[in-house]
């Protein structure tokens, strides 16, 4: 039987835009399940690091109804936030950027309104989405909240380049993963979105619960198969462009940072997602610090482990 493929609805091109030039990889989500793993710190050290490469960067607060980055950067209330564009009180991204201590860094700030922000209506989310690419910097950097929400997944699953930052607990680790497992659901469910055939097949490879319980993208695939080949080869050339990078935060030990190597194992083994593992940051009881005086380290710092690691990472990426 001949299913009909479906257009994934987290696009470069929304409805009614006329087809533009694809995006490049300058434009990364930083996520990972839940809070503490050091996603604000991570984002915003790539950030300034980027930007003394001489990189004109944006970082854009999307922790929807938890924002404060603005704070971490020593901003106390910025004067445009996020929440102007969604209430059209600003016309594009461009208009509420807003300037930072550090040169050719900007952010655009998720604002204090939480009850809004938190809930963006789906036009909101999908204008904020077409207004990303029209942004003017080399490098936009998205600091994704904690969870697993729709809303984070459609941003995680939007931007060419996905970051996941996992600290060295097992908690963090089960949570990281099951991060990557959630965006592979919702991007594969929003590709076949009006297939109920194949989304019931989907759902059974994310439903613990499921009474005929598929294992893995492997056996999904081969499930997708039986019912159209074309569905299927599609399926296959989206798991495999489904790649991720993964930092580990706060190692204190190489033991610590092998965590990364473990999810890099299981996402290839049961979800069929290249998983590259980059530099682990090392803990370092001096960040925690540089965070509670709302001064970054790498504001000052440029010879630490974790100064260091952070330059590797930013390298890594440009090569990206």
């Amino acid at each position: 039987m001949t299913v009909q493929m479906q257009e994934n609805v987290v696009r470069t091109n929304p409805p009614g835009e006329e087809k533009s030039t694809p995006l490049v990889q300058k434009m990364w989500s930083i996520g990972g399940g839940k809070g503490g793993t050091g996603k604000s710190f991570v984002t915003l050290s790539l950030g300034i690091r980027m930007a003394r490469m001489g990189k004109k960067v944006v970082i854009i607060d999307a922790d929807l109804g938890g924002a404060n980055m603005h704070t971490l950067l020593g901003i106390r209330s910025p004067d445009l936030t996020l929440n102007d564009f969604l209430e059209k009180r600003a016309a594009t991204l461009n208009q509420v950027c807003i300037g930072t201590p550090i040169d050719n860094l900007n952010l655009i700030s998720g604002g204090d309104d939480i009850l809004n922000l938190a809930n963006p209506k789906y036009s909101q989310k999908e204008r904020i989405i077409r207004n990303l690419k029209k942004l003017e910097a080399d490098y936009i950097f998205l600091d994704l909240g904690a969870g697993t929400s729709f809303n984070i997944l459609d941003f995680f699953i939007y931007t060419p380049g996905k970051i996941i930052v996992v600290s060295p607990f097992p908690t963090s680790v089960q949570n990281a993963y099951g991060f990557i497992k959630s965006a592979l659901y919702r991007h594969l469910s929003r590709l076949f979105a009006r297939n109920n055939e194949i989304l019931r097949l989907i759902k059974r490879l994310i439903d613990p619960g499921s009474e005929e319980r598929i294992n893995s993208t492997v056996e999904l695939i081969a499930a997708v198969d039986k019912l159209d080949t074309a569905s299927a080869a599609l399926m296959q050339k989206e798991v495999e462009a489904f790649q991720i990078k993964l930092i580990v935060n706060m190692a204190k030990s190489d033991e610590n940072k092998k965590v990364g190597d473990i999810i890099k194992i299981v996402a290839d083994k049961y979800l069929g997602v290249d998983v590259e593992v980059l530099k682990a940051i090392p803990f370092d009881a001096l960040v925690e610090k540089s965070i509670l005086l709302t001064k970054p380290l790498l504001f000052s710092d440029t010879g630490s482990e974790v100064s260091a690691s952070l330059y590797e990472i930013a390298s890594d990426i440009l090569k990206a």
